[in-house]
This record gives structure tokens, C-alpha cells and sequence, in this order.
């Protein structure tokens, strides 16, 4: 799948309603073979947004997802593996 605009709308959503109730969030990246810059702005968000009290960490980040979180400097600020 790819994590673009419609899915990183949704995806926000999701883990707005998450960081509520569980600070530290382990998205499962592995359905995704492709991430646009709305999926990079997500994530940065979230690790922002919880950066204080939580975690941020992608399992199952796929290796040409992981070259493109690698080349936006994304790497630097969340966990990926």
C-alpha cells in the first residue's frame, strides 16, 4: 500500500485517539511499499506531538520506504526498523 494523503489523514486520526490513552505508539509499517510527503508529515507530527512523553517506532518499514525516511532526514527523530 501507500501511505499518501487520503491514508495519512486517516492515519493521524487514528493516532490522535491513541496518544490519549498509550503515549508511546509502535506503528506496523509492513503493508507499506511506498510513503509520500503527507506520510512523512505524519509521522514527524506524532513524534513531535508526543516527543515529551512518549515514543515513536515503525516495525516492518519496508527497504524503499526506508531509503525515503532515510533521504528526508525522518530517520534522525523517529525509530524505524
Amino acid at each position: 500500500g501507500v501511505l499518501d494523503k487520503t491514508t495519512a489523514e486517516s492515519l493521524e486520526k487514528t493516532i490522535e485517539n491513541s496518544v490519549k490513552s498509550a503515549p508511546s505508539i509502535v506503528l506496523d509499517l509492513s503493508g507499506i511499499e511506498h510513503i509520500t510527503n503527507e506520510g512523512l508529515l505524519v509521522l514527524l507530527r506524532t513524534r513531535k506531538e508526543i516527543k515529551s512523553v512518549g515514543s515513536l517506532r515503525l516495525n516492518g518499514v519496508c527497504e524503499s520506504v526506508m531509503q525515503i525516511i532515510e533521504a528526508s532526514g525522518t530517520n534522525a527523530t523517529v525509530t524505524a526498523e
